[in-house]
């Protein structure tokens, strides 16, 4: 029982350092605005604007083609230094895996590290349907308040999980590794971990930092039973959280202006955002 112990704690630590490596930001809230001494805001209030009216700008402005190609890039575009360190250390994991991944393995088949019920709750938290029920109640929130904070969030986590969703799927189908029981050659990297560790990324910046904590550990059950099931390597599934924290954390950064990569001259709209009884415009310099 004390190995048990000790083997589930060990994993919780590692997820969780690489959790607050690829994101040391994880108490701040996730904000679509430029830095204050870096925008005017002009607010015209006395505009009362119909909630589908509102959502329909909102959506078609969030879902433009240049949006959605920079999404999928983002990591390279927005965190170039920190992408080469998770590019390095993603090579690592795969180039090592016939040395750790398979001792790793067999400690997992050979004894139950997490029971049952915690293998069983892993494996539905990283199913679509946990986080499209998610960004579904943000969207409705969204729609029928007419919030802006509510929509931004539900659009940080569908950007995510269909940016990060495709990576995956990529690298599955380029990397052609088999399964630990020999199902098929799907199995780098992990897609269940992958999804879990996006919404965990996700929630982290939205949220305060101990709803992001909760989240990780989820996040990191999903991990485990992903192994214990013997569905996936170790290495599987630390490369999907990997990934997961490079789309979340580049794409924080590029709905920060303040850490955008290329700088603004002269004055030009940087953003609309249609609320309430409310029509604000921003401006960067």
């Amino acid at each position: 029982m004390r190995k048990r112990v000790s083997c589930f704690l060990g994993f919780l630590v590692f997820f969780g350092s690489v959790s607050l490596f690829a994101n040391p930001k994880l108490s701040k809230k996730l904000t679509f605005s430029a830095s204050k001494r870096n925008f005017q805001s002009i607010s015209f209030k006395n505009k009362i604007f119909n909630k589908n009216i509102f959502f329909k700008q909102k959506w078609k402005k969030s879902w433009s083609w240049k949006r959605v190609k920079k999404s999928s890039i983002a990591p390279y575009i927005y965190t170039p230094d920190k992408w080469k360190w998770q590019a390095l250390t993603l090579v690592s994991l795969f180039a090592g895996r016939s040395l750790i991944s398979p001792k790793i393995q067999k400690h997992f088949q050979e004894h139950q590290v997490i029971s049952k019920n915690v293998e069983n709750y892993g494996n539905q938290f990283g199913e679509n349907t946990a986080a499209l029920l998610y960004v579904a109640a943000y969207y409705a929130h969204s729609y029928w308040f007419q919030s802006n904070s509510s929509f931004n969030k539900a659009q940080f986590y569908l950007e995510n999980i269909l940016a990060a969703g495709v990576f995956t799927q990529v690298a599955k189908t380029i990397s052609h590794q088999q399964r630990p029981d020999g199902a098929d050659y799907r199995s780098f990297p992990s897609g269940h971990a992958g999804r879990a560790f996006t919404l965990a990324a996700a929630i982290s910046f939205t949220h305060p930092w101990y709803v992001g904590v909760l989240a990780n550990i989820a996040a990191t059950g999903t991990a485990l039973a992903r192994i214990q099931g013997n569905r996936h390597y170790l290495h599987d599934v630390t490369a999907a959280a990997l990934v997961s924290y490079s789309y979340a954390y580049a794409l924080y950064k590029r709905n920060t202006a303040k850490y955008t990569k290329h700088k603004r001259t002269g004055l030009k709209p940087d953003s609309i955002f249609i609320g309430f009884n409310q029509l604000n415009f921003i401006w960067t310099f």
